[in-house]
Formats: structure tokens, sequence, C-alpha cells
């Protein structure tokens, strides 16, 4: 039996993977059609640079923030995990990350504390 409270953790992790979905294409996009081939020819500019940026700064806000949305079930959890260990070759992972996993896994576990 499906609880209100599942139904609303999966519609706010399918809201959250669409949002980090957007965020990607969004930035892939620009890399490849306007940052990447701009600079190669030499008519890179300071706007295209700032857009990379404001691109690049919304996709690390989507990425960050579904790490923060509870997981519905284990293939997330383990996705979520895998996300962070990606993040950590490049930057500091923040302790309420993890607190946000270990909340995930005994939530989906049955374990109360």
């Amino acid at each position: 039996m499906t609880t209100h409270k599942q139904t609303d953790i999966v519609s706010g992790w399918a809201g959250a993977q669409t949002a980090l979905q957007q965020a990607k294409t969004a930035y892939d996009r620009h890399c490849c059609e306007v940052h990447d081939p701009a600079y190669e020819a030499g008519k890179f500019t300071a706007e295209i640079g700032r857009e990379n940026d404001r691109l690049g700064h919304m996709l690390a806000i989507r990425e960050h923030a579904i790490i923060q949305v509870p997981a519905p079930n284990f293939q997330a959890l383990l996705w979520k995990l895998e996300q962070l260990r990606k993040v950590a070759e490049d930057s500091v992972v923040e302790a309420d990350d993890f607190d946000n996993l270990i909340a995930d896994l005994r939530r989906l576990s049955g374990a109360m504390s």
C-alpha cells in the first residue's frame, strides 16, 4: 500500500530529476553550441563566459538540491551516493549531504533512529 507521504517523496524526486536534467541540458547545449565553438574560433566574449558561468551555477544548484530530496527507493539512494562520490573529487561534500543520505537509508530500511 502506497502512502500519501511515499507518493510525495516519489513526486518530489521526479521533480528534482526533471529540474536537474533541464539544467544539465541547458549547460551542455550552451557549451557545445556557443561556448566551445566561440573559444575555438577565437571569438569568445565576456558575455559568453558570463552565460556559461550562470548556467554552470544553476546546474550546481540543481545537483545539490537533488541530494536534499528524500530518495524514494534504494536505487535513488545509490544514485545519490554515486553523485556525491563524483562531487567529492572536485569539492567539499557537506555534512548535511551525508545526513540526508543517512536519513534516506534509515527510512528505506525501516530503521527508526
